[in-house]
């Protein structure tokens, strides 16, 4: 059974569901920026990935996160920490979208796309290499082939590093989290809350239990030991508060990316 509360918090997460859906369709098919326009201009400075894809991509992912959290609300499930771990990919790719569009200024617009885009190709190398020393009985064209993988990124690398001006740091925690959400709100306290909400969200996502600790209620004390036992249930108000701050962000980063697409009159 449902509070008044409860039911108040699963309204305001069910009323973005058709905004989710026009943003699931739209991501079905690609959308260029029209030229003369900022992002246009942003991806001419490293065609081979462009920095409108990766914008876009990080607001199809934040958007696919949330929508996954509402498949499983419609099924009658609250997950006390599963959720969580959705939710932090939707902050995530919210956030990485319009940390980078939202500057007026061209450079550092794209220093911080070009930022992304060195951070995946790293990534990308690290589980190639990786993959030369734990995969199992390697043919010959195998290791080759890798070896020709890693010789491509470190290429695009040194390519990624010849186009930033000045180099960006990807930076989650300190940089991306705070500045978008500085871009969204008004209210320092509201700021706040959404960089206490990644920190929260990261200890779901690295099943460190804490974060689900404190979402916890606790149900008995054993008497011997001392030591409380909780009872981890779903909660529409913790799925909340995450949910809707990473749906405003994500609203904002669609107005940002039409903002950047729009080609100006000559």
């Amino acid at each position: 059974m449902l509070s008044d509360d409860d039911r108040a918090h699963l309204a305001a997460i069910l009323e973005c569901g058709p905004a989710l859906d026009r943003w699931r369709l739209r991501v079905q098919r690609t959308e260029p920026p029209e030229c003369g326009s900022d992002l246009s201009a942003d991806d001419s400075v490293f065609p081979y990935h462009r920095i409108s894809e990766v914008v876009r991509t990080s607001l199809a992912i934040s958007g696919e996160s949330l929508r996954l959290a509402t498949d499983a609300i419609h099924r009658g499930n609250l997950y006390p920490s599963a959720h969580f771990t959705a939710l932090r990919s939707a902050l995530v790719g919210a956030c990485q979208a319009v940390w980078i569009l939202a500057p007026g200024d061209a450079p550092t617009r794209r220093n911080r796309g070009l930022s992304v885009i060195d951070e995946a190709y790293r990534r990308s190398a690290q589980y190639h290499d990786a993959t030369k020393n734990y995969a199992p009985k390697l043919s010959a064209s195998d290791a080759t082939a890798l070896d020709d993988q890693l010789a491509w990124i470190a290429t695009r690398r040194l390519q990624v590093s010849q186009a930033r001006t000045t180099p960006i740091p990807l930076n989650l925690t300190n940089d991306v989290i705070p500045a978008a959400a500085a871009d969204v709100y008004q209210d320092p306290q509201r700021r706040a809350e959404v960089r206490l909400l990644w920190m929260q969200l990261s200890g779901d996502a690295h099943v460190l239990g804490w974060s689900m600790f404190m979402r916890s209620e606790p149900v008995m004390t054993d008497r011997l030991t001392g030591l409380i036992e909780f009872a981890a249930r779903g909660s529409v108000k913790s799925i909340a508060q995450p949910f809707i701050a990473s749906y405003e962000i994500l609203r904002q980063g669609w107005s940002l990316y039409d903002k950047r697409c729009e080609g100006r009159d000559a």
